[in-house]
């Protein structure tokens, strides 16, 4: 979805999303698993195996002829949201190989899908080497799922050869609890659904300068940014925060994310040791506030590289689609020339089709230049019909493609510093 890049740096001050709920969020760790020596898992047809675990010795090796291994009874009752993070790595895997991660409420519901994983091979798909761990999440929410006091969870391959194998390694389940909170941003109260305070990042008390964030707390519904892996020492790069002269805007505390956009690059493994960090939920494209400083180049132009900033998975693609959703700067989408910041939504086909209408919608200020702090808003027209976009409380988009592919986004996986496809790029 973007084009060439060069070095340039910001300050991420903080993001506010304005949407229809005002809760804050608990999350609790139901279970983690990382299948040493004894697993509290069943495995049916599964090995546990200690060559190429992802942590610690072992890890469960599932060939792909229909084997699998199945979680212990856990509660996900009470919870409005349960995530699953894995890591998984293909092993002689072929292209169209997968593994799916299933939930139950009980033990004689049948198995509802959560997450496919699948081998890629010519084409990209989730995985597309038998090298490298992906770290991936599955999420499902009380909406839409039935949670009880005695839910499962489950990997199933699908039917192969036993030559061939998944890893996994270091299962985590977490169940997250909406709030409702009395207090927001300016005294708004009504409609908050995402709130991420860069001088609370803990949700509630200022920090120590220089530490790293490896959990940036909502102070809205529970929709938590966090680095991949905060255990992974191997991981060393991560956002800071930073409270200081030299540092702060108007006085007030920023997360630095020490991003080089020149070599950012596509990465499905989520592994990159870059400045970045990523929530399962909590996008949604009503209305949401940004604000920032570039301070390295101190001017942001046509000119500058792609850098993603705040970035979703459309409803409307694949999770291995180079999805241009969200908001970025610089060259940061094909489905433009000339952009210097942007709203996107969804994926563009390649090459770029002439017809506008059959490009991914976006919308963007082509030309001109941006520098200082600025305040980016990018809400639903007066008839929810498509965007608008806003620095500083001023109208700056002068294009708009893709129209017929705008779609409303309600609380979508985000990333801030990176996209979906491409790793770390926003820097300062």
């Amino acid at each position: 979805m973007r084009s060439t890049k060069s070095i340039t740096r910001q300050l991420l001050l903080l993001v506010i999303i304005l949407l229809p709920k005002l809760v804050s969020g608990q999350t609790t760790q139901l279970h983690q698993e990382n299948f040493e020596v004894t697993s509290t898992w069943t495995l049916s047809g599964a090995t546990l195996t200690t060559t190429n675990a992802y942590r610690g010795t072992y890890k469960a090796q599932i060939p792909v002829n229909g084997s699998s291994i199945t979680s212990p009874v856990i509660s996900t009752s009470g919870y409005n949201k349960i995530d699953v993070s894995f890591f998984v790595r293909g092993n002689n895997l072929n292209s169209a190989d997968k593994i799916t991660l299933q939930y139950r409420d009980n033990a004689t519901a049948a198995w509802t899908d959560v997450r496919v994983v699948e081998r890629g091979g010519t084409n990209v798909r989730d995985i597309n080497d038998n090298t490298n761990y992906h770290a991936l999440f599955g999420t499902i929410f009380s909406t839409s799922s039935t949670f009880s006091a005695t839910s499962q969870f489950r990997f199933v391959t699908t039917t192969g050869s036993t030559s061939r194998q998944f890893f996994i390694d270091y299962v985590t389940i977490t169940g997250t609890i909406n709030n409702t909170i009395a207090t927001g941003p300016g005294g708004i109260t009504a409609n908050l659904e995402t709130w991420l305070r860069a001088d609370q990042v803990n949700g509630s008390t200022v920090g120590t300068d220089g530490a790293n964030v490896n959990i940036w707390t909502d102070r809205g519904k529970g929709n938590d940014a966090k680095v991949i892996d905060a255990s992974n020492a191997a991981l060393t790069v991560r956002p800071i925060y930073r409270n200081s002269a030299t540092k702060n805007i108007n006085f007030n505390p920023v997360v630095e994310f020490g991003n080089n956009p020149a070599t950012s690059a596509s990465n499905y493994t989520y592994l990159s040791n870059r400045a970045e960090m990523q929530s399962t939920s909590g996008f949604y494209s009503h209305d949401l506030f940004i604000v920032v400083i570039n301070d390295n180049p101190a001017i942001l132009d046509p000119n500058s590289p792609s850098v993603d900033l705040f970035c979703a998975q459309s409803s409307a693609t694949n999770p291995y689609e180079k999805d241009g959703t969200g908001i970025g700067f610089g060259k940061y989408s094909i489905r433009f020339d000339n952009e210097v910041v942007s709203y996107c939504i969804g994926s563009t086909p390649e090459p770029t089709p002439t017809d506008v209408n059959e490009r991914g919608y976006g919308l963007a200020q082509l030309n001109g230049t941006y520098t200082g702090v600025n305040i980016i808003n990018s809400r639903h027209n007066s008839t929810a019909t498509k965007q608008e976009l806003y620095s500083n409380a001023l109208s700056i988009s002068n294009t708009e493609v893709g129209v017929p592919k705008w779609i409303t986004l309600q609380n979508r996986r985000y990333w801030l510093g990176r996209s979906q496809v491409f790793d770390g790029s926003f820097g300062g």
